[in-house]
Formats: C-alpha cells, structure tokens, sequence
C-alpha cells in the first residue's frame, strides 16, 4: 500500500474516532442534563405543598414529578435522578435546618415518616420508564403510572407501619388522604406524555412530508 493511501485511511480512521468520542460526549452531556432537568424539576414541586394538621405526611407534586421523569428517562437516567435528588434533599435540607419537600429537619427525612416515599422514589421512576416503553399507547402509560403510584404509598405506608407500628393507622396516615390528589396527579402525568408522544409524532410526519 503506498504512502498516500495508508495516510488516507489513517485520516478517515482518526475522523472516525473523534466523530464517535463526539458523539459519546453529546450523549453524555445530554442525559446529564436531562437528569439535572429533573432533580430541579422534582426540588420545585416539593416547594408546592400543603401540610395538613394531624397528618405526618405533607402533601405535594413531587409524586407528580416522579413519573414524569419515569416517562421521560431511560430506567438508569431516571433511577439516577431520583437518587440525585435525595442527595440535594438531604443536604439542602441538613444544612437549612428546615423542612425542604419530604425532607424534615434532624432526622433529614430519610429515617422520619416520609421515608418510605422517598425510598418508592427512587424504585417508581425506573418503574414507570420500563412499563411505558413496552408499548406506545394510552393503556401503557396508565399501567406505568398506576405502577409508579402504588410503588410509591406502597413504600411509604410499609415504612410508616414500622414507625407506627399500626397498619390501620398507616393507611389512614399515609394512603386514604391522598389518594384524590394521587389520582388528579396520575391523570396528569398521563395527559402530559401523551401530548408529548402526539407532538412528537407530528413533526416526524411533517419531516417525512417535507421536500
């Protein structure tokens, strides 16, 4: 092979490479910030809450948050948001000294009542991202958030019947309560992802019927 040639494909070899480290940058910088995008996102809707007397758990958007990230995300990226955010929490919360979201001060919500939602959290937004991947459609979604939901009070009120010690109680302190919002906020999230998948569909149509 002469001297030109092997310089060419040398060239086109190390063209390649770069276009692939490129590429793999993008991506990474991509997913890192689609899951910064989330940990904000869900930081924000813990600020929208509503304390009620004689109950230990706020209620807030966050769940609403959470499975927006599982219909959005890949199950890792959405796995990984959750945990980032219990991380924020837990640091915003401990060095504030007040209420942040789920997150209480002293015992900075990770061994205190709302334990278990956050625990869910972190297993629901994967949850949903698997579920809803299976199948582009309405059923699908509603399945994934039905998941996602049930994973999450699943979690909280198993976490509160330890510190309870009651199962009735944990129910009527962790369930029965927010369960018209659990279902205003499911609807939600399904109407969201489902505007997004008709959205998207539209502009490949569009992009195909382009000249």
């Amino acid at each position: 092979m002469s001297g030109g040639a092997s310089d060419r494909l040398s060239f086109a070899d190390g063209a390649a490479v770069a276009q692939v480290r490129g590429v793999a940058r993008a991506n990474r910088v991509s997913a890192g910030t689609q899951i910064a995008a989330f940990v904000v996102l869900t930081a924000l809707a813990a600020q929208v809450q509503i304390r009620v007397p004689g109950l230990l758990v706020p209620v807030t958007l966050q769940s609403l948050a959470v499975l927006l990230c599982g219909y959005a995300l890949s199950p890792w990226r959405a796995c990984i948001a959750m945990s980032a955010y219990l991380v924020a929490g837990s640091v915003v919360a401990g060095a504030t000294g007040g209420a942040w979201g789920l997150f209480t001060p002293g015992s900075v919500g990770l061994f205190g009542p709302t334990a278990g939602y956050l625990a869910g959290f972190v297993i629901a937004a994967p949850a949903v991202s698997v579920l809803s991947r299976r199948r582009d459609g309405l059923a699908t979604a509603i399945v994934a958030g039905l998941a996602g939901t049930t994973i999450i009070f699943g979690c909280g009120v198993a976490w509160l019947i330890v510190l309870l010690d009651s199962a009735s109680a944990a129910v009527a302190q962790g369930l029965v309560p927010f369960l018209p919002g659990a279902g205003l906020k499911l609807a939600a999230a399904v109407a969201a992802v489902q505007c997004a998948r008709t959205a998207r569909r539209t502009g490949r149509a569009a992009e195909g019927g382009s000249v």
